[in-house]
């Protein structure tokens, strides 16, 4: 099978042209001439991918726009190519969106949509805003029981 072809970034501000074939979604590149840097491969499917939200062990989740509905969103991207290349890897996560899809509470995030782009499966859900609370957690050392039953009311 012949090798890819190399995907080709023109930098804005001098049109230099550099391979960013092995760059992943929503990553700064200086440029090689100017050194200016810029955010590259912020489009997925019909999302405009804006930063990086949380990486987790399958998947990488973005702060997205909705270039068709106009909202603003979660997509979760599996991120590893070894995971890409495992038929029981893209299976679980197609799995776990068919499973979030189906559910409907208002403590638990909405699935809109599901696909494949770029060689990569996706999901885009609801964007909630706030704290994560691993990092609530860790910030505070712990939390006081009564601090816990509030937070899971």
């Amino acid at each position: 099978m012949p090798a890819p072809a190399a995907e080709l970034w023109n930098c804005p501000h001098c049109n230099t042209p550099a391979d960013i074939t092995s760059v992943g979604f929503c990553e700064t590149v200086a440029c090689p001439n100017c050194g200016q840097s810029e955010t590259v491969h912020t489009l997925l499917a019909n999302f405009t991918l804006e930063s990086v939200l949380g990486i987790g062990g399958m998947s990488t989740v973005y702060r997205a726009r909705d270039m068709v509905l106009n909202r603003t969103l979660a997509i979760k991207v599996l991120h590893d190519s070894d995971l890409m290349d495992s038929e029981e890897s893209r299976a679980r996560f197609e799995t776990e969106g068919s499973l979030m899809a189906k559910v409907r509470h208002e403590n638990v995030v909405s699935v809109y949509s599901a696909g494949w782009a770029h060689g990569h499966f996706y999901l885009a859900m609801e964007l909630v805003e706030g704290t994560n609370m691993e990092l609530l957690v860790t910030e505070r050392k712990g939390l006081l029981p009564g601090e816990a039953l509030e937070l899971i009311r």
